[in-house]
């Protein structure tokens, strides 16, 4: 069987196992949330108030008790990649093109609103690619998110600590992210305190988690620690919003010539417009770095602009502009 029936017949049967998990999820219910980029941001128990539930709809509230609950559920990416000449050469690097696949499967405890524990495992892979697999494209089976939540109320206020492995997602995702373009996710190890009060403030102490060649293999890497703060405040109306945070890079290598910066601060303003038709993200950044004695500084300015026209039913038309000096490049000129 060659490659092409392969894609065929693995295409098609995704195909129909979305089609079936999407019969599945018709109700007359509540209707579910946006989906979110991560998974632990799920929260099916809005569907406790219906008296009658589906399959699907058991399988993502499962009602233990009065106040404990279990959601399980899971998701798969395919893709097919084809490139042509993108060595800029006459040679023909890779005719046929290549898969990855993508296999992640979750379950979250919930007791109340004070304690849950979450976990989800990931599997990626990918096939045909000239070369060999990439290091972000291949991962055997990882537990790649085991957290445990803790949530009290003070007042008006809630308070949140997770410990333990997790993804991080903080505004357009500069400095923080999940890392949803690649095939492999990627998470981190630490803790995280958040505060919710009419505007959202996280502070964080993290480590990302190296992947290796074997299962169940992935260690935080503490020689790359993150130290930081997010804070949030979306306007009343929802259409503006303000985001300022502040990170702490601390990098330990064993190589002394690597050019590595081992230690290293970048604080941050992003403001986001959002009306009907349009959407303003602007952004400035700041870096500092001691190298050798000597305090270097770096910085970032950006503005991202998006129209939506009136039958589109997305932004399609975008522009920006961005302007900055890479850390490395402020070090290395003085």
């Amino acid at each position: 069987m060659n490659r092409y029936t392969v894609l065929f017949v693995s295409t098609l049967l995704l195909r129909c196992i979305a089609g079936a998990v999407q019969l599945l999820a018709q109700s007359q219910g509540p209707f579910p949330p946006d989906s979110p980029d991560c998974r632990y941001l799920d929260d099916y128990r809005y569907l406790d108030s219906l008296e009658e539930r589906n399959f699907y709809e058991c399988l993502k509230y499962c009602p233990v008790g009065r106040r404990s609950s279990f959601s399980f559920g899971g998701e798969s990416r395919f893709l097919y990649l084809n490139f042509s000449h993108y060595q800029l050469t006459d040679k023909q690097e890779d005719p046929n093109g290549y898969v990855l696949q993508r296999y992640l499967l979750h379950g979250d405890f919930r007791y109340g609103n004070w304690f849950r524990v979450f976990s989800q495992f990931q599997y990626t892979d990918s096939h045909w690619r000239t070369g060999g697999s990439l290091l972000i494209d291949h991962d055997a089976l990882e537990l790649h998110q085991l957290f445990i939540g803790l949530s009290a109320e003070l007042g008006g206020s809630i308070l949140q600590l997770n410990m333990g492995r997790r993804e991080y997602s903080f505004g357009n995702q500069r400095w923080l992210s999940a890392r949803e373009g690649p095939n492999t996710r990627i998470s981190f190890d630490g803790l995280n305190l958040k505060l919710k009060s009419g505007f959202v403030l996280d502070f964080f102490l993290l480590a990302p988690v190296a992947l290796g060649p074997e299962s169940f293999d992935a260690r935080a890497d503490w020689n790359q620690k993150r130290i930081g703060f997010h804070f949030n405040k979306p306007s009343r109306s929802q259409n503006h919003e303000l985001n300022l945070y502040g990170l702490w890079f601390e990098t330990i290598t064993s190589r002394p010539n690597s050019g590595a910066i081992p230690r290293k601060a970048a604080l941050g303003l992003r403001d986001v417009l959002t009306g009907k038709s349009y959407e303003i993200d602007a952004e400035i950044m700041l870096q500092f770095a001691r190298v050798r004695g000597r305090l270097m500084h770096a910085y970032l300015a950006g503005i991202n602009a998006s129209y939506l026209p009136p039958l589109a039913k997305e932004r399609v038309l975008r522009s920006g502009w961005m302007h900055s000096i890479p850390a490395d490049v402020a070090v290395k000129t003085g």
